[in-house]
């Protein structure tokens, strides 16, 4: 069972595209090497090992990692914005540890509680709300005073991370699409995460290029087919009419591309690719572009909701990153391991602001 469990663990790391690399002083946890903090920490918790029915904790936290890294990577942060958002960082952390062990001791009662119930349902009786001890309820309804709490904190700290970042990087949060290996979009370079579908347009014009006459021929259909199938998918079904006439457009371009001179197609590639983008994903991105920009229009009208700059720079994750980032995390091990009022006495030294 154990062989099974590590076979699968390997292969999820493999499906996000990762490579496992055994963490420094390696814990064993119910199979798997993770970090010491990470096992402590889903031990302390009572967690299994997954983190859902097929990805392991620690794939989920590698891939989560790479996600809020590529969007730092694409910001360009001053050291001075660093500083300061290491200071928001630490006064949402602060806010964490301090419902931490309240936390723990609520869902110890929840369980005891819950345990009770499940041996009498087990035992054949009927077990309905009205049989919930009250202890349980109280511990259920401070969990949710204290979840309101930390979202009324997540709020205003995302309002002090806009305050800090400018609006060509706030802009560029809001248009990021979540993607581990985010690859430039041609049409528009400021675009940070998932690339759109003119990098894969590049790579299939090569293959078609580097076959054969008759290979041509024989795939050509397949290709087209492929091509209006992955239309149909993301924007619905087509006429037949309309099947037929893109295809033969997209077909056209494909034997253009054939027909160009090596250099030709080298300095022409780019644009070629974007021909044979249909219609319908411009429509399709358009539409998904007018969506976000409604998303950011009603948010910060009403401004008492988390969006993606408060999702992705209020992750317990970002301190950890940002204090390794600008090298004062010297002597900390996982993030509940990070000293704050040392990282928030590093940080306002080194040039950080706080925002009121």
């Amino acid at each position: 069972m154990m062989k099974k469990f590590v076979v699968l663990s390997i292969a999820a790391l493999l499906v996000c595209g990762l490579t496992y690399a055994e963490p420094r002083g390696a814990k064993d946890f119910e199979g798997e090497l993770l970090k010491p903090s990470l096992a402590r920490k889903l031990e302390k918790a009572g967690e299994h090992r997954y983190y859902d029915q097929f990805m392991t904790h620690n794939a989920h936290e590698l891939k989560h990692e790479i996600d809020l890294l590529n969007m730092l990577n694409s910001l360009y942060l001053t050291d001075v914005q660093m500083n300061s958002l290491i200071l928001v960082s630490t006064e949402m952390e602060r806010s964490r540890r301090t419902h931490t062990k309240e936390i723990a001791k609520l869902n110890r009662t929840l369980e005891e509680g819950f345990a009770g119930l499940r041996k009498r349902a087990m035992a054949g009786e009927d077990v309905s709300a009205c049989d919930v001890p009250e202890a349980c309820k109280a511990a259920q309804k401070r969990l949710g005073e204290i979840h309101r709490e930390l979202s009324a904190k997540k709020l205003g700290c995302q309002t002090k991370v806009k305050a800090i970042l400018s609006e060509n990087q706030v802009e560029k949060i809001y248009n990021y699409e979540h993607c581990l290996i985010p690859v430039k979009d041609l049409k528009d370079p400021t675009r940070i995460g998932q690339a759109d579908a003119v990098s894969g347009n590049e790579k299939l014009l090569k293959r078609v290029r580097a076959m054969s006459e008759e290979q041509f021929g024989k795939e050509l259909a397949k290709i087209a087919d492929c091509h209006i199938k992955k239309i149909e998918h993301k924007c619905g079904e087509m006429a037949p009419a309309d099947k037929k006439k893109e295809s033969a457009r997209f077909t056209a371009v494909l034997a253009r591309a054939r027909k160009m001179e090596d250099l030709d197609f080298e300095f022409g590639r780019a644009k070629v690719a974007a021909e044979l983008s249909s219609d319908y994903y411009t429509v399709r991105d358009r539409m998904m572009h007018v969506k976000m920009r409604l998303g950011k229009v009603r948010n910060d009208e009403c401004g008492n909701r988390l969006d993606v700059v408060g999702s992705m720079f209020m992750s317990p994750n970002m301190l950890h990153i940002l204090a390794k980032r600008t090298n004062i995390n010297k002597g900390f091990r996982g993030t509940e391991a990070v000293d704050l009022d040392k990282i928030e006495h590093a940080a306002t030294n080194a040039g950080g602001c706080a925002i009121d």
